[in-house]
């Protein structure tokens, strides 16, 4: 049930998979991935009071379950379902931490439909006049040094 898949470049990442036609069953039971990837083509049940942290991303794929029912997951990036997921009384969360990193909002996960959608805050833009204020300035700058550079060509520091 333990696949290895490279990566590119020098690292080795081994995920869990669970094939199609194939079944896991925490049993109430806890895992903890290590930021690997959770992969569902088969059969996964958490059992209730399971646990499951350190994914890094969950799939269900297309033909997989995921039985959720009464137990919990921490997951850091990013949670896809196109399979079938039960979750009654099962949450799924994103996490973060020093080892593997968050790539989205924090917090509660809705299991079935759509996720919260993630706000991106407004870059910062220059109007056109501050910008051409902002040019004139530095050229006003630039001028000034190079004068005062030219008028005191023996200072070590020019």
């Amino acid at each position: 049930m333990l696949s290895l898949s490279s990566v590119v470049g020098t690292s080795v990442q081994a995920d869990v998979n669970v094939p199609s036609g194939s079944q896991i069953n925490l049993a109430g039971g806890t895992m903890q991935l290590g930021c690997t990837d959770f992969l569902i083509q088969g059969a996964a049940v958490q059992g209730s009071g399971a646990s499951t942290t350190g994914v890094r991303n969950l799939s269900v794929l297309a033909g997989g379950s995921l039985d959720m029912a009464g137990s919990a997951i921490q997951l850091a990036q990013q949670y896809t379902n196109n399979g079938s997921v039960s979750a009654a009384g099962g949450s799924l969360t994103r996490v973060d931490s020093v080892t593997c990193p968050a790539v989205g909002q924090l917090g509660a996960i809705p299991i079935n439909g759509v996720g919260p959608v993630a706000t991106v805050a407004a870059v910062p833009t220059l109007g056109s006049f501050a910008f051409g204020l902002l040019m004139l300035s530095l050229g006003l700058i630039g001028g000034l040094r190079a004068a005062r550079r030219g008028s005191s060509p023996n200072r070590p520091w020019h």
